[in-house]
């Protein structure tokens, strides 16, 4: 038996913990996580927006109607390059846009950091190949 088929089958179990926190800090992270939601839905909404913008141009259509062969792999690559950059479709445009989101939003800006609004724009711009490759 080799040493994957053991870890495999060797059970596994997880402890949760409840902490004790009090009622003050418990309504600040729910606080907190509301934001985060509210900050990430519309950073996914925009990144969604700005595909299906770019899809519907006649430039996508024909770079996707290009073969997959090295002959056109260049000309394939710089135009979806040309594409992404013209709307806006890449991980620091979408940062951009939701600090640009956090500072119109007095709620948002009073409890989350410019770092934080990042990462959470960079969570959402990862969820591009999930929302590429489905039927939106």
């Amino acid at each position: 038996m080799s040493e994957e088929e053991k870890r495999e089958s060797t059970p596994t179990f997880t402890a949760t913990i409840r902490l004790k926190t009090p009622p003050k800090q418990v309504k600040h992270l729910l606080m907190l996580s509301d934001c985060a939601r509210q900050l990430y839905n519309a950073c996914l909404g925009e990144g969604i927006k700005r595909l299906h913008r770019l899809q519907h141009t006649t430039l996508y259509r024909e770079t996707v109607q290009l073969p997959k062969t090295k002959k056109f792999k260049a000309q394939r690559c710089y135009q979806f390059k040309f594409l992404n950059e013209t709307f806006g479709f890449k991980d620091s445009a979408i940062q951009s846009f939701g600090i640009k989101t956090k500072n119109d939003s007095k709620f948002i800006v009073e409890h989350l950091g410019t770092h934080v609004c990042q990462k959470i724009a960079t969570r959402a711009w990862e969820e591009k190949p999930r929302v590429c490759l489905s039927k939106c």
